[in-house]
């Protein structure tokens, strides 16, 4: 079969909900009307179509080449994203380069957290298009993140975890009253005492018990000037995405802005408690997360924990092939 006709069928997205399903899903409400400085306002009259997301994982697609690169240059050339890698890098060098606000910087680290993720998934999940085989690409694998330059793009994926993983338990409260509907009583009532069992884990709690500390931002003067640059550039990274030419990418690129989106939203909808105080301070108890919401913050917290297990997996297959 000619690779481009491949390419076709591996990011077409993979059979749509049952009729049925989405019907059911239809008469839902919750799924619309996004209340989230984070996420542009602007698709009011967008169509909507309901995926099974478990039918229709991340991996290779065969969207690459200069195309792909063009919508990740694009990301990186906003402005406070160029000058957040940009004092990192410095930082890293000790050259001298102006420092950036400690939230740009958590911005940039975010995004850069993503892109491991979205670049081990496709690493993890390859399609050798001379077998139509799948499975791990180990050469890739080595020129991505096997070499010293890779180490802050791992750090930053931590980085992105640990942040999703504060906003999943910070709203907690939130997450576990949910309304879980779908119509089948049987997955919903599974999928409470799943989301339950995840936000007062005491194991998780013990072993990470402020994987990140959201109080140390937006305290100095000139705060919510930042805020709304910050969340300009946001609108335009996610606008970006919809410049993606391959349908399965642009789900999950949107998919995974989304989550980030959503732990923004959770993370810095309550003012920083007073110097001196504690920051692990709960949620708002107004806290309102939409269906999608709450759908893209689990999908992207699973992702990343999924991602540093697959470098763990594919870091001790190389060292077992020094011949790569």
């Amino acid at each position: 079969m000619p690779i481009l006709w491949v390419a076709s069928q591996l990011s077409a997205i993979t059979g749509r909900m049952d009729p049925n399903v989405t019907s059911q899903l239809s008469a839902i409400t919750g799924w619309h009307g996004l209340n989230n400085p984070w996420v542009p306002g602007d698709d009011a009259g967008v169509d909507y179509i309901y995926v099974d997301l478990r039918r229709n994982p991340e991996k290779y697609t065969g969207y690459k080449g200069e195309d792909a690169r063009r919508v990740w240059a694009a990301i990186y050339d906003q402005s406070a994203l160029k000058e957040a890698a940009a004092a990192v890098a410095a930082a890293r060098t000790d050259s001298e380069t102006a420092a950036v606000p400690r939230e740009q910087e958590v911005l940039y680290r975010l995004i850069s957290g993503m892109h491991t993720a979205i670049t081990t998934s496709i690493v993890h999940n390859f399609h050798d298009e001379a077998t139509g085989t799948w499975g791990p690409n180990l050469p890739m694998f080595k020129a991505r993140f096997g070499h010293p330059a890779a180490k802050s793009f791992v750090e930053n994926l931590y980085f992105t975890l640990l942040f999703v993983l504060r906003a999943v338990t910070k709203a907690g409260p939130a997450l576990s009253t949910f309304g879980y509907n779908t119509g089948q009583p049987a997955a919903d009532a599974r999928t409470e005492e799943l989301m339950r069992s995840l936000v007062s884990n005491d194991a998780l709690r013990k072993a990470c018990p402020a994987p990140f500390d959201e109080g140390m931002l937006w305290r100095r003067e000139g705060s919510e000037v930042l805020a709304s640059e910050l969340q300009i550039a946001f609108h335009n990274i996610t606008r970006v995405m919809d410049c993606v030419g391959c349908e399965k990418c642009k789900m999950h690129g949107k998919l995974n802005i989304l989550g980030i989106a959503s732990a923004m939203k959770v993370l810095f909808s309550v003012p920083p408690p007073p110097p001196g105080t504690s920051t692990t301070a709960c949620a708002d108890p107004h806290l309102i997360l939409d269906r999608n919401e709450v759908i893209a913050l689990i999908n992207l917290l699973a992702k990343l924990s999924k991602s540093i297990e697959a470098i763990r997996e594919l870091s001790l297959q190389l060292d077992q092939h020094p011949e790569l």
